[in-house]
């Protein structure tokens, strides 16, 4: 950040509903749609993360729902989050059903991939669906009243979140994807406004040419 006060050319937008909030939206609801296939409608969550290279969207994670759930109530969000996908034509390319709340805890990072696919239309844009603890993720964006940062108390039952992520690449590294493109567009701006191809500059370079290309 920095340039014009502003976004520079490459970032993430975060949108974010803390249970401690007193004022601004009370959640996020993420659509998927590209015209083609039908929507993905997703539940409630209180963070939207978007990431953007130049004036394209390169990824999109919500972070679901709005309140922490027990194993079981998060196992059955993330199925239903997936049949969601498979009926709008979503390709599932990988899916581990069997899985437990120890085997969550045992593993780094203490959480689950539970599937994922290739997005119906949209060449070159996958998903994934985590069921993940809620205890490594940032406090306070779910139990009222408790402040974010807060840890949660030593009593409090382990609880789960889901995680939707979808992203212009494969969550590989054997297949092509749309985001190095867009970073090469954006590497030819930066030499042409600046002379240095690492230097980030302003997004406000990109709103004021929308059209422009290499």
């Amino acid at each position: 950040m920095g340039h014009d006060g502003g976004r520079e050319d490459i970032g993430t937008f975060f949108f974010e509903a803390p249970a401690a909030a007193t004022e601004g939206p009370d959640g996020y609801v993420l659509r998927y749609e590209d015209g083609e296939c039908p929507p993905v409608i997703l539940p409630a969550g209180r963070m939207v993360a978007v990431d953007y290279v130049g004036l394209w969207i390169s990824g999109v994670s919500a972070t679901l729902p709005m309140e922490p759930l027990s194993f079981e109530e998060a196992r059955a969000m993330a199925e239903e989050i997936m049949e969601k996908m498979m009926a709008a034509s979503w390709e599932r390319t990988y899916h581990r059903p069997d899985f437990d709340a120890a085997r969550i805890a045992n593993v780094m990072g203490h959480r689950h991939t539970l599937a994922r696919f290739t997005v119906c239309g949209d060449t070159g844009t996958y998903a994934s669906v985590v069921v993940r603890n809620y205890g490594d993720g940032p406090a306070g964006y779910s139990i009222p009243p408790m402040a974010v940062g807060q840890p949660l108390p030593e009593n409090t039952p382990t609880r789960y979140l889901v995680r939707v992520e979808i992203l212009g690449r494969n969550f590989s590294d054997d297949t092509p994807n749309l985001i190095d493109d867009r970073k090469a567009a954006v590497r030819s701006m930066r030499e042409k406004v600046s002379g240095n191809a690492k230097q980030a500059i302003p997004l406000s370079v990109w709103l004021d040419k929308p059209d422009w290309q290499p």
